[in-house]
């Protein structure tokens, strides 16, 4: 399974704003968390990861160290 490393994302910023800067927004929710992380990955990552997997596949997402179990369910990158 790929280790993807992502950051939580500043609710200060638009997601509008995180995307002209480089960066991806996701939501991460489910399993054992108890509310759904917002996060962000950058543009390169996001698409070396969308054009390797697909929907429904596995990846752990590495947030500050911190290893989570995550299910890509819906992908779109506005370009």
């Amino acid at each position: 399974m790929d280790v993807i490393k992502v950051e939580k994302r500043n609710k200060q910023e638009k997601a509008k704003q995180l995307r002209r800067s480089g960066l991806v927004p996701c939501c991460v929710y489910g399993g054992d968390l108890v509310e759904a992380i917002s996060i962000q990955m950058d543009l390169q990552t996001a698409n070396r990861l969308f054009h390797t997997k697909r929907e429904g596949s596995k990846v752990d997402l590495d947030l500050d160290g911190r290893l989570i179990p995550a299910q890509i369910k819906e992908k779109y990158i506005k370009q």
